[in-house]
């Protein structure tokens, strides 16, 4: 055999071989397990915050708190103080604090909100304070406008967050991005339980070594606070040339997902600590 068949033959090989590594295998589920752990600390801010809750018009009306976001403080302190314009709020949790969620919480939180009681809408800074979710060191900032009725009628917040993450094992994962939450379910009880959220956005989470993802909600995520994961909505998680689709499931309460790749499906199981 010549020396150009043996080039070919090499080349046709290398081909067979980039296919393959595009197959699903437990490296992929690790790396997107990783992309949902830094989502699911974010979601935990989200819930401690009480993100949509404190556009009620009562609250608004005489700088309250609504009592769905109070019910979290049973392990830690809430703090107010009123300003020209709104009010300022640091929750302080207590050390290894364990929400009634099972969030395992410590450190501050601290939001600065701005108030316009004419548009009933809200403008707000979250910022961290030696904080931890799940053991996980909490860093940067989170924007959020919040909207008492958006064109669906629903309060809504839109938030621009970036923060790091420094994991309890040292990887560091970075996110940045905007997603939008609206809540559909459960306005007019204070029973949190029952409080359902729609969830959009695009965002991207990279790690220590230069690894980027890119994040695309192709299908709203149904966030149910009775269940512990999302149960129904897809993802897309491109890096490079490649994407995965990650597919909540019909909208059971269950910790089954499945990611696919290159047109194979794998199932995954959820973790439920970050």
């Amino acid at each position: 055999m010549g020396p150009f068949g043996l080039v070919w033959i090499l080349l046709f090989s290398c081909g067979e071989n980039s296919t393959e590594d595009l197959e699903i295998n437990g490296q992929e589920e690790e790396s997107v397990q990783l992309q949902l752990s830094a989502q699911n600390t974010l979601e935990s801010v989200s819930f401690l915050v009480g993100d949509t809750y404190e556009l009620d018009a009562v609250a608004i009306a005489n700088d309250g708190i609504l009592a769905k976001g109070t019910e979290l403080l049973d392990c830690g302190t809430l703090s107010i103080e009123l300003l020209p314009t709104g009010r300022k709020t640091i929750r302080s949790f207590d050390t290894n604090c364990t929400t009634k969620n099972g969030i395992l919480v410590s450190g501050k939180i601290i939001s600065v909100i701005t108030l316009d009681r004419v548009n009933f809408t809200a403008s707000i800074r979250h910022t961290f304070e030696n904080f931890y979710v799940d053991g996980n060191k909490v860093e940067g900032s989170v924007e959020v406008e919040k909207l008492f009725i958006n064109a669906f009628g629903n309060p809504q917040a839109n938030k621009i967050f970036d923060i790091s993450i420094l994991k309890k094992d040292g990887t560091v994962l970075v996110m940045k991005g905007q997603k939008q939450r609206e809540w559909i379910e459960g306005l007019t009880t204070t029973d949190r339980s029952d409080d359902v959220f729609l969830i959009t956005g695009t965002y991207t989470i990279s790690d220590q070594n230069g690894g980027v993802y890119t994040h695309r909600i192709k299908e709203p995520l149904r966030r149910e606070l009775a269940c512990t994961h999302i149960v129904k909505g897809t993802i897309e998680l491109i890096k490079n040339s490649r994407t995965i689709i990650l597919d909540f499931g019909n909208g059971e309460c269950d910790a089954l997902a499945t990611i696919e790749l290159n047109g194979k499906l794998r199932e995954i199981t959820l973790r439920n600590k970050n």
